[in-house]
């Protein structure tokens, strides 16, 4: 029986996910790192340019700059000195194992990044923080971070003047799994969307700009209704404010509760030092007042309708719990099966596994279900992908292809282990040697895997 009040986000239902037994010396208790550097630093660049920290003192915030990026960077400088735990202006790791369950989550200054998020045409300081808040435990009962546990705030500078656009209180929660997600919308404005959900609901966030003023849309949903600010909305109404986006311009993940961030990258191709990496390289050129690197854009036709179908399953799931029924919550994963250059999405409930395609502008199913009990996905980065299932010594090896939206699923091998208990056969002996990269599933409703395709 499957129970919403702890999600299990499973790669493939039946297969057994290997904790990595790393220990750093990062603790969930203080989130230290033993390359912590002072509590407050100014930057520095490294010949491989990734971030380092060079002790100094930061200037303090007094009203007088020489250009917007001075002014960003002694603001960032002030919240480096209240918002820091160790690693200064840099964002840092902790990657911990106790006992066999592991977890991890990104500490000190999170996010920076530079969006023209009121419209006025000048770029804002984007700043995500942790508060150093460790407000919710784990399984094995160790203190960890929470949605409350991150904060956002955006800063403006015009006229001469420093002042504060936003600041939020918290980041997206799913089952403690944090992260943060900026949408551009039809206007051309950064939308910073949150989301969260108990058992049986699910809500999302907007805040963005409208006509100079500040708008913060709360949509919920329950028992299949739909309701915008309180009031009930249509289906349609609904799509659009949630996942009427074709450009993601960031999506990070901030903490994990259970998984390591080695498990995080192969399992769920979730990666924090991309994050990490992205928030030095703008340190440095802040610290030189100059124009930082901003985040990777994600731009394609297929994301709101992705964004739909991704949201639309996971609310089946929450509907399902409503009902009493027993259900596996949703993930998914993205691959060009066919090698058209457009992704498939790919559905997986845990125990099966549907194929979505485009087709004239919208999310077409592409065959029945499959089943995906004791078995992996792998692909090569080329086309098509290879099921392998083991149970009990049997094994069934099958190659799925696309044509058009009309899925092939056919059997290679299939047979026993001998001698009993010998482990299964290499693909490498059917010819297959080169599906050696397991598919990669995302829990939803994050669209990580979205944001990532193609970089």
């Amino acid at each position: 029986m499957y129970k919403k009040t702890k999600r299990n986000f499973l790669k493939l239902s039946g297969m057994m996910i290997a904790f990595i037994l790393v220990c750093s010396s990062c603790t969930a208790a203080t989130g230290s790192s033993d390359t912590a550097s002072p509590t407050q630093t100014t930057p520095s660049s490294s010949s491989n340019g990734i971030a380092t920290a060079a002790s100094a003192t930061a200037a303090p915030v007094n009203g007088t700059f020489d250009s917007i990026y001075d002014a960003y960077y002694q603001k960032y400088a002030e919240l480096v000195s209240g918002h820091s735990h160790g690693g200064g202006w840099y964002p840092q790791l902790a990657d911990t194992t106790v006992g066999s369950w592991s977890f991890s989550y990104i500490t000190d200054m999170c996010i920076a990044d530079l969006m023209d998020f009121n419209g006025d045409g000048t770029q804002d300081l984007f700043v995500i923080y942790f508060n150093g808040q460790y407000t919710g435990k784990n399984i094995v009962e160790v203190p960890i971070p929470q949605a409350g546990s991150y904060e956002i705030e955006i800063w403006t500078y015009v006229g001469g003047v420093l002042s504060q656009l936003l600041h939020e209180t918290q980041v997206s929660n799913v089952a403690d799994n944090c992260y943060a997600t900026v949408f551009e919308n039809a206007a051309g404005r950064p939308v910073i969307q949150l989301y969260s959900e108990d058992d049986t609901s699910c809500a999302y966030a907007n805040i963005y700009y409208k006509s100079g003023t500040l708008v913060k849309d709360e949509l919920t949903y329950k028992n299949q209704v739909f309701k915008l600010n309180g009031t009930q909305i249509t289906a349609d109404a609904w799509n659009q404010n949630v996942a009427g986006y074709c450009k993601i311009l960031l999506s990070a993940f901030l903490a994990s509760p259970s998984y390591s961030s080695k498990d995080l990258l192969t399992n769920f191709g979730i990666d924090y030092n991309t994050t990490i990496a992205q928030t030095g390289k703008f340190c440095d050129a802040l610290s030189q007042r100059e124009q930082p690197p901003a985040f990777q854009l994600a731009e394609g036709d297929y994301i709101p309708l992705y964004l739909q179908k991704i949201d639309e399953m996971n609310r089946s799931s929450l509907d399902a719990v409503s009902s009493g029924q027993s259900i596996g919550s949703y993930s998914y994963g993205l691959y060009d099966i066919d090698g058209n250059g457009m992704p498939e999405l790919i559905m997986n409930d845990g125990h099966e596994c549907t194929v979505y395609a485009i087709e004239n502008g919208s999310v077409v199913q592409c065959g029945d279900e499959f089943s995906v009990l004791d078995a992996t996905l792998t692909v090569n980065g080329a086309s098509g992908m290879v099921l392998y299932f083991g149970r009990m010594d049997n094994y069934v090896i099958s190659k799925i292809t696309l044509q058009g939206t009309a899925p092939t699923v056919k059997e290679v091998a299939s047979g026993s282990v001998t001698p009993p208990g010998s482990g299964y056969p290499d693909l490498k002996k059917f010819k297959l040697g080169d599906y050696n990269t397991d598919l990669c599933f995302c829990y939803a409703p994050i669209p990580s895997l979205l944001y990532t395709y193609n970089q």
